[in-house]
C-alpha cells in the first residue's frame, strides 16, 4: 500500500465527515432561532456540544494511543451515524423536546471526541521526520476538518434558507457512513505495529489522566500559550456571526463558510507568501478587523469579507503553532497531546459561545468587538517588543 494514495483519501474521508457534522451544528443554531427558541437556548445548547465531550476527552483522551486508530474512527463512525438516525425521529419544530434533543447530539459529539488524537496520530505517520513533512500535513489536518466550514457554511445556508433540519441530519448520516467506509479501506494502522513510513509506534501508554496535561504545559509551554491566547480572542465564532446576522439567521452559514475558506487560503498562503512574516502583524489584522466588524449593524457581503480577512490571520497563526506542536511530539504521545489541546481550546471555544449567547442581551456588538481588538493588539505588540527586546540581548551577547 503506497502512502501516495493513502494521505488523499485518509484526509477525503475526514473532510467528508467533517463537512457533514460542521453543517448540522449550524444548521441546528439556526433552526433553533427560527423555531422560537431563544439564542441563549441555541448557544446553550452549542457550548454543551463541546463542553460535555471536552470532559470525556479530558478524562479519556489518552486511550487512544492504547488503540487503532483506524477501528476507532470506523466504530466512531458508525455509533454517530445511528445516533443521527435517531435525532431524525425526535426532531418535531418548535415542538421538539429541547432535554432530548440536546442529549442525543451532545453524546454524538462525544462519541466522535473520541476521533481526535486518532486522527492526529495517522497524520503524524504519514508526516515522515521533516519539518516541512508535518508542517504540510498539520495544514492538512487542520483543512480537513476546520476547513470543512467552508462547505457546510454553504451547505447550512442552503438548508436553513430552502430546506430543513431533518434535510441536515441525513446528509450528516450519509457523511459518517462514507467515512467509516473509507477509513475501513485504508491498510491496516494499529498503533502497535510498523506502519507507513517505517517507524515503530507502539506506545508507552499514559498511566494517569492528568498526565497528557502536564506534559502538554511542560513540553509545548509556548504553543499552550499561543493557543490560550488565540481561543480567547476568537472564541465563539457562532455566536457573534449570529449577533452580525441579526434577524437573518441564514447569513451566520456565509460567516462559517468564510471561516473555512480562510482555513484553506492560509493554508496555501503560508507554504509561500505568508511564512516570511512574523505573527505580530496577523495579530494586529485580527484587531483591526474586529473594530471594523463592531462598525456593521446588519449582515452584508462586506462585513463577511472583514470576517473571512479577520479568520486568515488566525489561521496563519494556528498553522504555525500545529507544525510545530506535531514536529516536536512524538509518536507515542501524539493521541494524549492532540486530546490535551483539544479540551484547552475547546473548553475555551464553548465557554465562550455561551459567554456571548448570555451577554448579547446587555453588552452591545461594537462594545465586545472592541474588546476583542484590544486584546488581539494587545498580544500582538507584546510579541513585537518581546521580540525587538530578545534581538537586542543577542546584539550585546555577540558584541553587534
Amino acid at each position: 500500500m503506497k502512502q501516495t494514495w493513502v494521505a488523499p483519501l485518509f484526509y477525503s474521508g475526514v473532510l467528508i465527515s467533517s463537512v457533514g457534522t460542521s453543517a448540522f451544528g449550524t444548521a441546528m443554531f439556526a433552526f433553533l432561532i427560527v423555531n422560537q427558541f431563544s439564542l441563549s437556548q441555541a448557544a446553550l445548547l452549542l457550548g454543551l456540544q463541546r463542553l460535555v465531550p471536552t470532559f470525556v476527552i479530558a478524562i479519556a483522551g489518552h486511550w487512544t494511543d492504547r488503540w487503532s486508530p483506524r477501528s476507532t474512527i470506523v466504530v466512531a463512525e458508525v455509533i454517530a451515524a445511528v445516533l443521527s438516525l435517531a435525532l431524525l425521529l425526535i426532531w418535531h419544530g418548535p415542538d421538539t423536546s429541547l432535554m432530548l434533543l440536546g442529549s442525543l447530539s451532545i453524546g454524538r459529539a462525544v462519541i466522535g471526541s473520541f476521533q481526535l488524537g486518532s486522527r492526529a496520530k495517522i497524520s503524524k505517520l504519514l508526516s515522515g521526520k521533516t519539518y516541512a513533512g508535518n508542517s504540510r500535513h498539520a495544514m492538512w489536518l487542520n483543512k480537513a476538518t476546520q476547513g470543512a466550514s467552508l462547505f457546510s457554511g454553504a451547505l447550512a445556508w442552503v438548508f436553513v434558507t430552502y430546506g430543513s433540519l431533518e434535510g441536515a441530519i441525513i446528509f450528516d448520516f450519509a457523511t459518517f457512513v462514507l467515512n467509516g467506509l473509507i477509513v475501513f479501506a485504508l491498510p491496516k494502522l494499529s498503533a502497535d505495529e510498523t506502519v507507513l513510513d517505517g517507524e515503530n509506534t507502539s506506545p508507552e501508554p499514559v498511566e494517569r489522566w492528568y498526565q497528557k496535561f502536564h506534559s502538554y504545559a511542560v513540553d509545548h509551554r509556548e504553543t499552550l500559550l499561543s493557543d490560550v491566547a488565540l481561543f480567547l480572542c476568537t472564541g465563539g465564532l457562532v455566536a457573534y456571526s449570529a449577533r452580525i446576522a441579526g434577524s437573518e439567521p441564514g447569513w451566520a452559514g456565509l460567516f462559517v463558510a468564510a471561516y473555512g475558506l480562510s482555513v484553506w487560503v492560509s493554508g496555501f498562503m503560508e507554504r509561500s507568501l505568508t511564512s516570511k512574516l512574523s505573527t505580530t502583524p496577523y495579530w494586529i489584522g485580527i484587531g483591526i478587523c474586529y473594530v471594523v466588524l463592531g462598525k456593521f449593524e446588519q449582515a452584508s457581503v462586506l462585513a463577511v469579507s472583514v470576517s473571512f480577512l479577520k479568520d486568515f490571520c488566525f489561521w496563519v497563526i494556528f498553522h504555525r503553532v500545529s507544525a510545530g506542536l506535531q514536529m516536536r511530539t512524538p509518536m507515542a504521545k501524539m493521541g494524549s497531546i492532540a486530546s490535551a489541546r483539544a479540551v484547552l481550546i475547546v473548553t475555551i471555544s464553548a465557554g465562550a459561545e455561551i459567554a456571548v449567547g448570555a451577554w448579547s442581551s446587555f453588552i452591545s456588538l461594537p462594545l465586545e468587538s472592541a474588546l476583542r481588538a484590544f486584546f488581539a493588539i494587545g498580544v500582538g505588540v507584546m510579541l513585537y517588543v518581546l521580540k525587538r527586546t530578545k534581538s537586542r540581548e543577542l546584539s550585546r551577547g555577540t558584541g553587534l
